[in-house]
């Protein structure tokens, strides 16, 4: 496969597309994620829904990026560093649609400050495979969420980490437009207290973000919505957890750090073994 592979030709984990249940809960890892390692993350949080009987999958975006734009492509990013953007750049089209940019401008600073790029490459030939792989990464996000709705999930998280934000953000805004009445969610290390709540202050589409490690409260927070509904009050959300009434109401605060929650687990022997089986 190569630049430009159909999506949907690609399966999404070696299974049928059919899903005959719908699911509780969809957690998602978006590209850019090293392919080598499954996110610690998601098969934790796995590993606490299934332990209180809800029903979770999930989904890695991320491993299908590589059959996506093809090897060749996909070894480029090894060199990207994540002050760099470029996986941000190539997904932030589909996140902020209404955002223009000077895309030359960025692809000739981006090759002037990371030389490792160009080394053995036409440095006219890499900014055209990567304006035409941006061009393609609609397909790709329109793909992922087909993959994800297909299970019927009422509730949707992305993890975020380093070269994940924008891209968690385009699949949620995706979500969100073809299905309004999913639940989404964002968390990992990018969401942390300012970021997180920056983040949830910013994009109307994501109804809640996690700040901090959610183990010890994810299931119990999902039963939640999945019983009430999206618009849960501020005083049934766990600490570092923001949601819809804080934009209303104000967002919390602490006295410790910068001043914003950040959730912990303080006992690991309470957190299940993770599920690593999709």
């Amino acid at each position: 496969m190569g630049l430009g592979t159909d999506p949907a030709t690609v399966p999404v984990d070696g299974t049928n597309d059919g899903i005959d249940d719908a699911i509780d809960v969809a957690l998602v890892s978006m590209p850019y994620a090293a392919v080598q390692r499954p996110s610690i993350a998601l098969g934790q949080l796995k590993a606490a829904l299934s332990q209180d009987g809800l029903r979770a999958k999930a989904f890695y975006p991320n491993l299908l990026f590589l059959d996506f734009v093809g090897m060749e492509t996909y070894r480029l990013f090894e060199k990207v560093r994540t002050e760099d953007l470029l996986a941000d750049w190539l997904f932030s089209g589909v996140a902020f649609p209404d955002f223009e940019t000077d895309h030359a401008r960025y692809l000739e600073r981006l090759l002037a400050r990371n030389r490792a790029l160009t080394k053995g490459q036409d440095p006219k030939a890499l900014t055209a495979r990567f304006l035409e792989l941006r061009k393609q990464i609609p397909d790709f996000v329109d793909w992922a969420a087909d993959k994800v709705l297909a299970a019927r999930p009422a509730i949707v998280g992305a993890t975020s980490t380093f070269q994940q934000h924008v891209a968690a953000l385009a699949l949620l805004r995706r979500i969100k437009e073809r299905a309004p009445e999913v639940v989404t969610m964002l968390g990992g290390a990018n969401c942390e207290t300012v970021m997180g709540r920056t983040t949830h202050r910013a994009f109307l589409w994501v109804d809640y973000v996690v700040s901090g490690e959610a183990d010890g409260f994810i299931a119990k927070l999902c039963q939640s919505l999945l019983r009430d509904g999206v618009d849960l009050p501020a005083a049934d959300l766990p600490e570092g957890v923001f949601g819809p009434v804080h934009r209303i109401q104000g967002y919390p605060q602490t006295a410790n750090g910068d001043g914003l929650p950040r959730a912990t687990t303080e006992d690991m022997s309470n957190v299940p073994v993770p599920d690593y089986d999709d």
